[in-house]
């Protein structure tokens, strides 16, 4: 379960350069961190615990933005809000994996909206007054549904990044003085804003419509819909084209059906248990030597964050069992005891 942005694990995102603090907004210190940091010597940087490398400490950046009195108010008091609800959750699950929960809840509300802010005036170089700041009030319901949906939730095991991050994402636009924001910038966005079946494509969000083999897909039609191939063609060069069966020649796995792979030719998937060294394993499992003793890699379910384990190898990688639980070294919202 990997991302490239506030996921989970993100081996290559310098937390530790992230803006820490957006003023006049002091309040909303930014603390955007992943859900769950990588272990120690797997590569990468571990966000810096609560406390340490607050604004103006070697790498961090402070930013002045001169926010408009009722737009600054309200982003004060939907961080407020929401800062609350991740602190409940924090409670009820840092303790879970050996660690305390933050108590910064200003910080852990407002991160992502002076993220935002910092990155739409160029780190304080754009001239605020150039721009105009909009909040979306349905998406402010959306973001506090959400957060607070999971706040019992411990095991991180439907969650690729934070589950209210897009939601609340959406929350805050910023385009220059006289023009419209952009809608979106990725599909998830799409998807917090009008539900499933939305992607973002040419900054707006279009529905995404299955279209016939044979039909162009990929860049949004004059429908202005995204088209996509159905669950037995893919995508070729612009024109839905059939997926290849077991057997046949072919170049790459996305030409392959589901349950195959490409070896010059399409090969099945191994399953469970089966040895796996040079093939490749079905959907969801992994090939690895996951107990102690064994000899040949096979086919096994990792198992997420949250759930028992005996060996590091049983755990989704790069998450190591400790304490009889696959445990990540860090978690967002908590801070080592």
């Amino acid at each position: 379960m990997v991302t490239s942005i506030f996921g989970i694990f993100d081996p290559g995102r310098p937390w530790a350069r992230l803006v820490r603090a957006v003023r006049p907004l002091v309040a909303l210190v930014a603390a955007v961190t992943p859900v769950v940091a990588l272990a120690p010597g797997c590569g990468g940087d571990a966000p810096p615990p609560h406390g340490a490398g607050g604004a103006g400490d070697p790498g961090d950046f402070t930013v002045d933005i001169e926010l408009p009195p009722d737009i600054e108010a309200r982003l004060l008091e939907i961080a407020t809000e929401l800062g609350a609800v991740i602190c409940e959750r924090a409670r009820n699950c840092c303790d879970h994996y050996g660690f305390e929960p933050r108590t910064d809840c200003l910080q852990l509300g407002g991160g992502i909206f002076a993220l935002q802010l910092a990155s739409a005036t160029e780190l304080g170089a754009k001239d605020p007054s150039e721009l105009d700041f909009y909040i979306d009030d349905a998406m402010v319901e959306r973001c506090l549904e959400v957060a607070r949906s999971v706040t019992t939730k411990c095991a991180f095991t439907d969650e690729v990044t934070f589950a209210w991050f897009w939601p609340c994402s959406s929350v805050l636009s910023v385009a220059p003085r006289g023009e419209e924001p952009e809608e979106c910038n990725a599909d998830p966005m799409c998807e917090a804003k009008h539900g499933p079946g939305h992607g973002c494509a040419i900054d707006s969000c279009r529905p995404i419509v299955e279209v016939e083999r044979g039909a162009a897909c990929g860049p949004p039609n004059e429908d202005a819909v995204i088209p996509v191939c159905g669950a037995s063609d893919h995508c070729e060069i612009g024109t839905c084209e059939r997926r290849l069966s077991l057997g046949e020649p072919c170049v790459s796995s996305k030409e392959c059906v589901s349950e195959a792979y490409c070896d010059s030719v399409c090969v099945a998937r191994a399953p469970l248990g089966a040895p796996c060294r040079d093939t490749a394993c079905a959907e969801g499992l992994a090939c690895r030597c996951p107990t102690y003793g064994c000899d040949e890699p096979f086919c096994f379910e990792p198992r997420d964050v949250g759930e028992p384990c005996s060996v590091d190898g049983e755990c989704s990688f790069p998450v190591l069992c400790q304490d009889g639980i696959c445990k990540p070294s860090s978690i967002g919202f908590c801070e080592p005891p």
